[in-house]
């Protein structure tokens, strides 16, 4: 039978208690199975759950929150194409709690997830959860988070960008940048940031990899000026609140 583990990186930031499940394999997956599912939940006590898929369900008992297309390139051949950008902007890699505030007055900027979408989650959930995430990124994965600030005084943060090391590759994550800045090569110089940080650490990693959602065309479009390609996995994505509790 099917069961969601208790995820307790998530639990007490989108929801009290969160589950979580990554199908492998879904193959034939039906509604008898998911409704099995929802019932574990319930008798575990989950407010939350939400499950990873590689192939879309058909399904009416979950929320289908997204698709994320993954894709990868040459870190050294995204670095040359970020490199081809003038260096417009101070990217400085965040050290401190006052940095980490400066950083959350940009969150606003950052494009939506299937956490920041869902009705059941507040605004201020999906935020602390995402900066959450990219500590996680920095203390357990080798990441790394920088801001940019803007070229005129006085200098103020206009963009961040979270890279971290996974599946032996480069993960580009989160990029936000204020909108009025959109058209000035800061993300270019942001990511040329990161990727000089991981090729003077790691010189072995020559892999870039990352995850979009399907529907951010001008991300896709970025990540492909950058050499990256799709290669050809999707990852859906599903909630389910089988308590009927939002928080």
């Amino acid at each position: 039978m099917l069961a969601a583990r208790l995820n307790t990186f998530d639990s007490g930031k989108v929801a009290a208690r969160v589950g979580s499940l990554i199908l492998e394999n879904d193959d034939g997956l039906g509604d008898a199975a998911l409704l099995e599912l929802i019932d574990a939940a319930v008798a575990d006590e989950l407010d939350f759950v939400w499950i990873q898929t590689y192939a879309k369900l058909q399904t009416n008992l979950l929320e289908y929150r997204g698709m994320l297309v993954e894709m990868e390139g040459d870190r050294e051949k995204a670095l040359a194409q970020a490199r081809l950008a003038s260096l417009r902007y101070d990217v400085r890699a965040l050290k401190s709690d006052s940095d980490w505030h400066q950083l959350a007055r940009l969150l606003p900027f950052a494009a939506p997830t299937r956490f920041s979408t869902d009705p059941h989650i507040s605004v201020a959930s999906a935020r602390e959860h995402k900066m959450s995430l990219m500590k996680s990124h920095v203390e357990n994965r080798n990441g790394t988070v920088a801001l940019a600030y803007s070229p005129s005084e006085p200098a103020r943060p206009v963009a961040f960008h979270c890279a971290s090391l996974d599946e032996g590759a480069v993960q580009l994550y989160e990029i936000a940048v204020d909108p009025e800045f959109r058209r000035g090569f800061v993300a270019l110089n942001l990511i040329r940031h990161s990727l000089e940080f991981f090729a003077s650490r790691f010189p072995e990693i020559r892999r870039v990899a990352t995850r979009i959602y399907s529907d951010n065309e001008t991300s896709i479009r970025f990540f492909q000026y950058l050499g990256l390609s799709a290669t050809g996995r999707h990852l859906h994505y599903y909630h389910c609140w089988p308590r009927k509790e939002s928080r």
